[in-house]
């Protein structure tokens, strides 16, 4: 099957600090500009109809990812396929007229923040369909008045938003709401890949339940790719079919949610399992500490293990070469030594 989605090899990096001026460098004063390296040699496929969770604790990289997909951000090095067309060459100034850009849209982590608190309900679904149209670009048209309340109407019907709060401003909406309309808008233009940003992470337990259960239902009628981003391990086991692990703007492992869950190789994969609340107390799972601090991402060390400084199997190979994903196996993972927590020494 042909992916939807491909990113192959792709790196984002970050300068810090100003150039070096014409004096230094006529001067041999010339230092590198130091780097930030957000994204470093990040390749998966997605598939039509497929859920891709992206997991990893604050700063790993991940919304620097999505901005990558989304083209909001430029990579400094790879390839972005989207229906088999490069769009990683676009720049990212000129993603938004391009033809691609409907069919890929985008929930939002905070629902109160990504509404505009001027808009109506109704205006901040109608918002994308007055921009782009009802077909991709660029054989797009205005769409006229009427066409639009339709597909707003239909959107919010389909994520269970009573029409009487289409008049409604997001203030006076619950988060609940405000989440289904954000969900709307971004299934208004009948995208293919829909990105999720911890969309459930600013809700009550109860309604987050709900949310997810809608996520499931709409991906299985309208046919939709998800990459997934969270922080909640029980979250994307329960709505992905895959799960990507990153660390330092690094895939440390991924496969199947099952198989990765079941079986974690990687120490940092481990260690986020191992911390995850078990309803057995009595389980006998052992905790990982991780000691040290991260290493940092400015100018990291080509040659050494992103996880060494924490990990607790760190041998003399993890400081001397960088660990890559086999992208061969199915569940795959950089570590040089992966096993189970179960048999580590």
């Amino acid at each position: 099957m042909t992916p939807l989605l491909s990113l192959d090899a792709v790196h984002k990096r970050f300068p810090l600090g100003e150039k070096p001026g014409l004096l230094a460098r006529a001067f041999g004063a010339n230092k590198p500009q130091s780097m930030l390296h957000a994204v470093e040699n990040v390749s998966f496929d997605l598939h039509p109809g497929e859920s891709i969770g992206l997991v990893g604790e604050s700063g790993c990289g991940k919304s620097t990812l999505v901005r990558l997909v989304t083209r909001l951000l430029d990579t400094s090095e790879g390839r972005i396929l989207f229906n088999e067309r490069h769009i990683g060459d676009v720049p990212a100034h000129d993603f938004a007229r391009h033809a691609e850009r409907a069919r890929i849209q985008q929930v939002f982590q905070d629902p109160t923040d990504s509404l505009n608190p001027r808009f109506t309900a109704f205006d901040c679904i109608a918002d994308p369909l007055r921009r782009l149209g009802a077909t991709p670009l660029p054989e797009a048209k205005p769409m006229s008045a009427a066409a639009v309340k339709a597909r707003v109407e239909e959107a919010a019907d389909q994520v269970s938003l009573p029409r009487a709060l289409l008049a409604r401003y997001p203030h006076q909406l619950s988060g609940g709401q405000k989440l289904r309309v954000g969900i709307a808008r971004g299934i208004a233009l009948k995208p293919q890949l829909l990105i999720l940003d911890e969309p459930t992470s600013a809700l009550d337990v109860s309604v987050q339940a709900v949310i997810l259960h809608l996520l499931a239902e709409l991906r299985r009628e309208l046919g939709l790719s998800y990459l997934f981003v969270s922080h909640d391990l029980n979250v994307v086991r329960l709505l992905c079919d895959r799960v990507m692990v990153m660390y330092l703007g690094k895939i440390v492992e991924s496969g199947p949610v099952e198989a990765v869950f079941a079986a974690p190789k990687h120490p940092y994969t481990q260690a986020l399992m191992a911390a995850v609340s078990k309803f057995d107390p009595d389980s006998g799972e052992t905790r990982i500490r991780l000691t040290d601090d991260p290493q940092s991402p400015i100018d990291p060390d080509p040659h050494c293990c992103r996880f060494y400084s924490r990990c607790y199997k760190k041998q003399r190979a993890c400081e001397q070469a960088m660990p890559e994903r086999d992208g061969k196996s199915v569940h795959q993972v950089a570590c040089f030594f992966p096993n189970r927590l179960d048999e580590a020494s």
